[in-house]
Protein backbone atom coordinates (compact mmCIF):
# COMPACT_ATOMS: atom_id res chain seq x y z
CA UNK A 1 0.00 0.00 0.00
CA UNK A 2 2.75 2.21 0.87
CA UNK A 3 4.59 2.04 -2.31
CA UNK A 4 1.15 3.03 -4.24
CA UNK A 5 0.57 6.36 -1.79
CA UNK A 6 3.99 7.73 -2.87
CA UNK A 7 4.08 6.67 -6.60
CA UNK A 8 2.69 10.10 -7.79
CA UNK A 9 4.29 12.23 -4.85
CA UNK A 10 7.57 10.46 -5.73
CA UNK A 11 7.64 10.54 -9.42
CA UNK A 12 6.45 14.21 -9.29
CA UNK A 13 9.62 15.28 -7.22
CA UNK A 14 11.81 13.26 -9.75
CA UNK A 15 10.17 15.21 -12.45
CA UNK A 16 11.08 18.09 -10.92
CA UNK A 17 14.83 16.87 -11.13
CA UNK A 18 14.99 17.11 -14.65
CA UNK A 19 13.17 19.66 -15.63
CA UNK A 20 13.14 23.23 -15.35
CA UNK A 21 10.37 24.92 -12.58
CA UNK A 22 9.15 28.58 -11.81
CA UNK A 23 11.80 30.01 -10.02
CA UNK A 24 15.04 29.67 -9.25
CA UNK A 25 16.98 31.58 -6.22
CA UNK A 26 20.56 32.05 -6.98
CA UNK A 27 22.72 34.14 -3.88
CA UNK A 28 22.71 31.18 -1.18
CA UNK A 29 24.79 28.71 0.31
CA UNK A 30 22.97 25.30 1.04
CA UNK A 31 23.96 22.52 3.51
CA UNK A 32 22.46 18.97 3.54
CA UNK A 33 22.81 16.43 6.16
CA UNK A 34 21.12 12.85 7.33
CA UNK A 35 21.57 10.99 10.63
CA UNK A 36 20.38 7.42 12.18
CA UNK A 37 17.88 7.79 14.85
CA UNK A 38 16.15 4.04 14.79
CA UNK A 39 15.57 2.56 18.11
CA UNK A 40 18.15 0.04 19.30
CA UNK A 41 16.15 -1.77 21.46
CA UNK A 42 12.06 -2.30 21.80
CA UNK A 43 10.12 0.66 22.18
CA UNK A 44 6.59 1.41 23.28
CA UNK A 45 5.35 3.41 20.27
CA UNK A 46 3.24 6.55 20.18
CA UNK A 47 0.22 7.61 18.23
CA UNK A 48 -2.26 5.40 19.36
CA UNK A 49 -3.30 4.52 22.97
CA UNK A 50 -4.43 0.52 22.46
CA UNK A 51 -0.66 -0.41 22.08
CA UNK A 52 0.51 -1.76 25.65
CA UNK A 53 3.79 -3.50 24.62
CA UNK A 54 7.20 -2.90 23.05
CA UNK A 55 7.16 -2.70 19.24
CA UNK A 56 7.70 -6.39 17.55
CA UNK A 57 10.22 -4.99 14.80
CA UNK A 58 11.43 -2.61 12.67
CA UNK A 59 10.36 -2.25 8.56
CA UNK A 60 12.10 0.84 7.92
CA UNK A 61 14.84 3.08 9.59
CA UNK A 62 14.13 6.08 10.80
CA UNK A 63 16.36 9.56 10.56
CA UNK A 64 16.89 13.04 10.73
CA UNK A 65 17.36 15.44 7.84
CA UNK A 66 18.65 18.87 8.38
CA UNK A 67 18.78 21.75 5.37
CA UNK A 68 20.71 24.72 6.11
CA UNK A 69 20.67 27.84 4.70
CA UNK A 70 22.86 31.18 4.39
CA UNK A 71 21.81 34.18 1.77
CA UNK A 72 24.77 35.48 0.60
CA UNK A 73 23.31 38.09 -1.42
CA UNK A 74 23.73 41.95 -0.96
CA UNK A 75 21.85 43.95 1.79
CA UNK A 76 19.18 42.98 3.67
CA UNK A 77 19.16 42.01 7.41
CA UNK A 78 19.08 38.33 7.35
CA UNK A 79 22.43 38.64 4.76
CA UNK A 80 24.70 36.05 6.42
CA UNK A 81 22.26 34.63 8.66
CA UNK A 82 21.70 30.74 8.98
CA UNK A 83 18.49 29.18 8.89
CA UNK A 84 18.15 25.87 9.94
CA UNK A 85 14.89 23.34 8.92
CA UNK A 86 15.01 19.61 10.70
CA UNK A 87 12.88 17.07 9.14
CA UNK A 88 12.38 14.40 12.15
CA UNK A 89 10.96 11.32 11.35
CA UNK A 90 8.77 10.72 14.89
CA UNK A 91 5.38 11.28 16.04
CA UNK A 92 6.26 15.04 17.16
CA UNK A 93 7.83 17.32 19.73
CA UNK A 94 6.66 18.88 22.89
CA UNK A 95 7.86 22.61 22.84
CA UNK A 96 10.18 21.82 25.38
CA UNK A 97 12.10 19.37 23.85
CA UNK A 98 11.91 21.50 21.04
CA UNK A 99 13.37 24.15 22.94
CA UNK A 100 16.07 22.12 24.37
CA UNK A 101 17.52 21.38 21.01
CA UNK A 102 17.33 24.84 20.10
CA UNK A 103 19.33 25.74 23.31
CA UNK A 104 22.20 23.49 22.18
CA UNK A 105 22.10 24.53 18.56
CA UNK A 106 22.21 28.22 19.75
CA UNK A 107 25.14 27.61 22.08
CA UNK A 108 27.04 26.11 19.53
CA UNK A 109 26.46 28.70 16.42
CA UNK A 110 24.45 31.67 17.67
CA UNK A 111 20.88 30.50 15.57
CA UNK A 112 18.34 32.76 16.61
CA UNK A 113 14.45 31.08 17.24
CA UNK A 114 12.84 33.14 14.02
CA UNK A 115 15.35 30.90 12.25
CA UNK A 116 15.00 27.31 13.35
CA UNK A 117 12.51 25.08 12.53
CA UNK A 118 11.59 21.66 13.50
CA UNK A 119 9.14 19.55 11.18
CA UNK A 120 8.29 16.05 12.49
CA UNK A 121 6.50 13.40 10.01
CA UNK A 122 4.29 12.37 12.94
CA UNK A 123 4.34 8.99 11.93
CA UNK A 124 2.02 7.01 14.09
CA UNK A 125 4.33 4.26 14.06
CA UNK A 126 7.46 6.09 15.80
CA UNK A 127 8.50 5.67 19.28
CA UNK A 128 7.01 7.56 22.26
CA UNK A 129 8.52 10.76 22.94
CA UNK A 130 7.91 11.19 26.93
CA UNK A 131 6.44 14.58 27.78
CA UNK A 132 4.66 14.80 24.86
CA UNK A 133 0.93 12.84 24.88
CA UNK A 134 1.37 11.87 28.70
CA UNK A 135 -2.41 10.67 29.16
CA UNK A 136 -1.95 8.87 25.29
CA UNK A 137 -1.94 4.96 26.44
CA UNK A 138 -4.42 3.01 28.20
CA UNK A 139 -1.86 0.71 29.84
CA UNK A 140 0.56 2.80 31.46
CA UNK A 141 4.05 3.21 30.27
CA UNK A 142 6.25 1.48 32.91
CA UNK A 143 9.22 2.55 34.86
CA UNK A 144 11.61 0.93 33.24
CA UNK A 145 10.22 1.45 29.60
CA UNK A 146 9.85 5.21 30.42
CA UNK A 147 13.51 5.21 31.07
CA UNK A 148 14.23 3.31 27.87
CA UNK A 149 12.24 5.89 25.99
CA UNK A 150 13.99 8.53 28.11
CA UNK A 151 17.37 7.25 26.56
CA UNK A 152 16.13 7.17 23.18
CA UNK A 153 14.74 11.07 23.53
CA UNK A 154 17.97 12.12 24.35
CA UNK A 155 19.19 9.84 21.96
CA UNK A 156 17.43 12.12 18.84
CA UNK A 157 18.15 15.22 20.46
CA UNK A 158 22.09 14.49 20.51
CA UNK A 159 21.84 13.08 16.30
CA UNK A 160 19.56 16.75 16.07
CA UNK A 161 22.53 19.02 17.31
CA UNK A 162 25.08 16.93 15.53
CA UNK A 163 22.58 16.97 11.97
CA UNK A 164 22.74 20.82 12.27
CA UNK A 165 26.50 20.48 12.82
CA UNK A 166 27.18 18.92 10.08
CA UNK A 167 24.59 20.66 7.38
CA UNK A 168 26.32 23.93 8.50
CA UNK A 169 29.90 21.92 7.81
CA UNK A 170 28.49 21.55 4.51
CA UNK A 171 27.46 25.17 3.48
CA UNK A 172 28.64 25.63 -0.04
CA UNK A 173 27.11 27.82 -2.74
CA UNK A 174 24.09 26.48 -4.54
CA UNK A 175 20.38 27.17 -6.37
CA UNK A 176 16.80 26.49 -5.41
CA UNK A 177 14.04 25.91 -7.90
CA UNK A 178 11.01 25.44 -6.44
CA UNK A 179 7.80 24.00 -8.13
CA UNK A 180 4.12 23.01 -7.10
CA UNK A 181 2.52 19.61 -8.32
CA UNK A 182 -0.26 17.42 -7.16
CA UNK A 183 -1.17 14.21 -5.39
CA UNK A 184 -4.19 13.04 -4.25
CA UNK A 185 -4.37 10.01 -2.02
CA UNK A 186 -5.09 12.41 1.34
CA UNK A 187 -8.80 11.77 2.21
CA UNK A 188 -10.71 14.20 4.92
CA UNK A 189 -10.97 12.45 7.72
CA UNK A 190 -13.27 13.80 9.72
CA UNK A 191 -17.23 13.14 8.98
CA UNK A 192 -19.26 15.74 9.81
CA UNK A 193 -23.01 15.28 10.10
CA UNK A 194 -25.84 18.34 10.48
CA UNK A 195 -22.36 20.20 11.17
CA UNK A 196 -21.34 17.97 13.62
CA UNK A 197 -18.28 16.14 14.01
CA UNK A 198 -19.81 12.17 14.38
CA UNK A 199 -15.79 10.88 14.17
CA UNK A 200 -13.26 9.31 12.38
CA UNK A 201 -13.70 7.95 8.90
CA UNK A 202 -14.01 9.31 5.01
CA UNK A 203 -15.57 12.46 4.41
CA UNK A 204 -15.48 13.03 0.41
CA UNK A 205 -17.27 16.58 0.49
CA UNK A 206 -14.24 17.30 3.75
CA UNK A 207 -11.95 20.03 2.77
CA UNK A 208 -8.13 18.60 1.44
CA UNK A 209 -5.14 20.11 0.19
CA UNK A 210 -3.55 17.91 -2.74
CA UNK A 211 -0.74 20.65 -3.74
CA UNK A 212 2.52 19.41 -3.16
CA UNK A 213 5.26 22.38 -3.00
CA UNK A 214 8.94 21.19 -3.69
CA UNK A 215 12.21 22.71 -3.69
CA UNK A 216 14.97 21.64 -5.46
CA UNK A 217 18.76 22.18 -4.38
CA UNK A 218 21.51 22.14 -7.27
CA UNK A 219 25.19 23.23 -7.19
CA UNK A 220 25.47 26.65 -8.69
CA UNK A 221 25.68 25.56 -11.94
CA UNK A 222 21.76 24.25 -11.81
CA UNK A 223 22.97 20.86 -12.74
CA UNK A 224 24.13 18.61 -10.05
CA UNK A 225 21.42 17.83 -8.01
CA UNK A 226 22.04 18.07 -3.82
CA UNK A 227 19.05 17.86 -2.55
CA UNK A 228 14.97 17.88 -2.28
CA UNK A 229 12.17 19.34 0.08
CA UNK A 230 8.82 18.19 -0.48
CA UNK A 231 5.52 19.06 1.53
CA UNK A 232 2.36 17.23 1.87
CA UNK A 233 -0.81 17.51 4.09
CA UNK A 234 -1.57 14.41 5.39
CA UNK A 235 -1.32 12.42 8.24
CA UNK A 236 1.72 9.43 8.75
CA UNK A 237 -1.00 7.01 9.77
CA UNK A 238 -1.73 4.41 6.94
CA UNK A 239 -0.77 1.40 10.21
CA UNK A 240 -3.22 1.30 12.57
CA UNK A 241 -2.65 0.71 16.66
CA UNK A 242 -2.94 -2.88 15.86
CA UNK A 243 0.50 -2.55 13.99
CA UNK A 244 3.46 -2.72 16.30
CA UNK A 245 6.43 -2.07 14.24
CA UNK A 246 9.10 0.45 13.60
CA UNK A 247 7.87 2.57 10.52
CA UNK A 248 8.50 5.70 9.01
CA UNK A 249 5.25 5.38 6.98
CA UNK A 250 4.38 7.59 3.72
CA UNK A 251 6.48 10.55 4.67
CA UNK A 252 9.87 8.19 5.24
CA UNK A 253 9.22 5.98 2.26
CA UNK A 254 8.97 9.19 -0.06
CA UNK A 255 12.39 10.33 0.95
CA UNK A 256 13.91 6.68 1.25
CA UNK A 257 13.01 6.03 -2.39
CA UNK A 258 14.21 9.58 -3.15
CA UNK A 259 17.13 9.27 -2.11
CA UNK A 260 17.45 5.75 -3.34
CA UNK A 261 16.78 7.08 -6.73
CA UNK A 262 19.73 9.89 -6.66
CA UNK A 263 22.38 8.55 -4.54
CA UNK A 264 23.89 10.91 -2.31
CA UNK A 265 20.97 13.66 -2.16
CA UNK A 266 18.76 14.50 0.91
CA UNK A 267 15.06 14.63 0.87
CA UNK A 268 13.43 15.94 3.03
CA UNK A 269 9.86 15.88 3.97
CA UNK A 270 7.90 17.91 5.88
CA UNK A 271 3.94 16.80 6.52
CA UNK A 272 1.84 20.71 6.58
CA UNK A 273 -1.31 21.09 8.02
CA UNK A 274 -2.71 17.63 7.95
CA UNK A 275 -4.79 17.38 10.81
CA UNK A 276 -7.65 16.83 8.77
CA UNK A 277 -6.53 14.39 6.26
CA UNK A 278 -5.68 10.84 6.52
CA UNK A 279 -3.64 8.41 4.03
CA UNK A 280 -5.70 5.46 2.62
CA UNK A 281 -6.61 3.07 5.31
CA UNK A 282 -9.72 1.13 7.15
CA UNK A 283 -12.33 3.89 7.70
CA UNK A 284 -13.44 1.39 10.81
CA UNK A 285 -10.15 0.96 12.31
CA UNK A 286 -9.65 4.90 12.25
CA UNK A 287 -13.02 5.31 14.28
CA UNK A 288 -12.00 2.82 16.22
CA UNK A 289 -7.95 3.62 17.49
CA UNK A 290 -7.90 7.40 15.85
Amino acid sequence: MISKLCNGLISFCLILILTQSTLQAQNWEIGLSRLDITPTEPLRLSGYGNRSEPHEGIDTPLNVRCMAMRNTGQGGENQGKIHILLSVDTIGFPAVFTNEILKLVQNKHGISREHFVICCTHSHTTPHIPRGLVNLFSTPVSKQQNEKLIAYTNSISKQCVAAVDQAIKELKPARIFNAIGEVTFADNRRVIKDGTWQGFGINPAGKVDHTLPVLKITGPDGKILRGILFNYACHCTTYGGDYNRVNGDWAGYASREIEKEHQGIVALCTIGCGADQNPPRDSKKANELC
